[in-house]
């Protein structure tokens, strides 16, 4: 499988775009963007946000599942009522971050569009554009969230800061789990069903932690 620095460096070329101005777009410098694309060091949440409005697929240099060329089986509103004003249809992945043990399960796919008022997502603190939905699986994060919870993901805020949420790659797996980072810029990965122990990394497993982003919103299905 690739890697965040390898994908990011094919999306930049896919955009036709040399290192200096895809640096500039997301606020960095040349040397910057060059330590980004050989692995040595991570771009912000910031530097995302701005690459995603030319059109560079985020979701895709995160995970390593394409967003482009979706299949949709429809549009649905949730948590609004109809016909309202401002809705903002996220897309929904066939992706499941694991909330227990196991691999999770990825794919391409957009099943579906589900509207939010676009407001509502500003006032969780997200933005709407850089939001996608995936499901949580396992049970690691019951009773806060249960198996097959949708998640709202916010991939502009792809870093720890403070506590939170998160969606989370670590090594080859996809997780859903609380993350707080110490002052040692250690980060506990936190389940809060009791019976799974924390977990820790390092800062010398950085290089195994990527920060998909925060949970902003999740709700149970039927």
């Amino acid at each position: 499988m690739s890697t965040i620095h390898e994908r990011l460096r094919e999306e930049r070329i896919r955009l036709g775009m040399n290192q200096p101005d895809f640096a500039e777009v997301g606020g960095a410098k040349k040397h910057s963007q060059i330590n980004y694309e050989k692995g040595k060091t991570s771009p912000d949440g910031d530097y995302f946000a701005a690459i995603s409005e030319i059109g560079a697929d985020v979701l895709y240099i995160l995970t390593g599942t394409k967003g482009s060329e979706p299949e949709y089986s429809g549009r649905e509103s949730l948590g609004v009522e109809n016909n309202l004003p401002y809705l903002t249809y996220l897309p929904e992945y066939d992706i499941s971050a694991s909330a227990g043990p196991g691999a999770a399960v990825a794919s391409e796919v957009i099943v579906r569009d589900i509207g939010f008022q676009e407001g509502f997502l500003h006032d969780l603190g997200a933005s709407p554009k850089h939001c996608s939905i995936i499901r949580a699986s396992g049970d690691s994060m019951e009773p806060t969230i249960p198996d097959g919870s949708l998640l709202v993901v916010d991939h502009s805020q792809a870093y720890i800061n403070g506590g939170g949420i998160y969606v989370l790659g670590v090594a080859d797996d996809l997780l859903v789990k609380r993350a707080r980072k110490r002052i040692d810029n250690t980060i506990d990965l936190i389940s809060d069903n009791q019976i799974y122990p924390p977990e820790t990394i390092a800062p010398d497993r950085m290089e195994d932690l990527r920060v998909v982003g925060r949970v902003v919103y999740f709700c149970r299905t039927p």
